[in-house]
């Protein structure tokens, strides 16, 4: 069995640190500000381990809630994952702030594959639009006009939604260590299981996290979390996330 077959992302959050986290206020980062945790470099080289083992050739992320560009360990992350894991397509979702040619030339160089950067201003739309130049694909979200995203209310929807489910195919390993249900549960209710006390391998082939993946892939949300989310994301969407031709421009 190769626990990885139906993991598409593995989106590591390297702290709860974020220097745009005032725009959201309702984030948990937010609360958090004045209280800095950082992931170990232990519990992330544990993963890049287990991705080897069974030969993982997804795509890896440094980010969840956090912004991953002020944590002085990215690049030698993104340097030592691509070394220990060729075959791993690697995406930096980041706000930006501490982007520039320079920066974004330097991580083109050591092996990231994509770009997805959120703009808060009209001007930081514009500087990654017109005056930076990138030599591998890049999606720009533009944040200016509209602030908070849709899994702020999910938990007061009163919906009871059907629909199948593929949200854990993203794996997420939070800053405490703990395996997260996905992001759209930013309160994080449902957690697998943590790193600091248990293998990423014993927490991936427990019954408990196979058989959520399996229910919520045929739409039974039982959890009340999912009930109230009415995202779905097709299979096929996470199949081409694994794919190389996706990262093509």
């Amino acid at each position: 069995m190769n626990i990885f077959d139906k993991t598409a992302r593995i989106l590591i959050e390297l702290s709860n640190i974020c220097n745009y986290s005032r725009f959201h206020k309702r984030c948990p980062l937010y609360e958090l500000k004045n209280k800095k945790e950082i992931l170990s470099e232990k519990i992330v080289y544990n993963v890049f381990e287990i991705c080897k083992k069974y030969n993982y050739s997804g795509i890896i992320g440094y980010h969840t809630y956090n912004e991953p560009g002020i944590d002085p360990r990215l690049m030698m992350f993104i340097k030592d994952s691509k070394k220990i894991l060729p075959n791993i397509k690697i995406l930096i979702s980041t706000n930006g702030f501490y982007l520039d040619q320079t920066l974004i030339e330097e991580y083109e160089k050591y092996g990231v594959d994509q770009f997805e950067i959120t703009c808060y201003s009209q001007e930081e739309y514009k500087k990654f639009k017109r005056e930076i130049k990138f030599n591998i694909p890049v999606k720009l979200f533009n944040r200016y006009d509209n602030l908070l995203d849709k899994r702020l209310n999910i938990y007061s929807r009163e919906i009871n939604s059907k629909y199948y489910c593929y949200e854990l195919f993203d794996l997420i390993v939070t800053y405490k260590g703990d395996i997260s249900l996905c992001c759209f549960d930013w309160k994080r209710t449902k957690l697998f299981g943590n790193l600091y006390k248990k293998s990423l391998e014993d927490i991936m082939m427990s019954n408990e996290f196979l058989q959520t993946r399996e229910r919520l892939s045929k739409g039974d949300r039982f959890f009340e979390v999912c009930k109230k989310c009415n995202n779905k994301r097709r299979l096929e969407i996470w199949e081409k996330l694994r794919k190389e031709e996706a990262y093509k421009k």
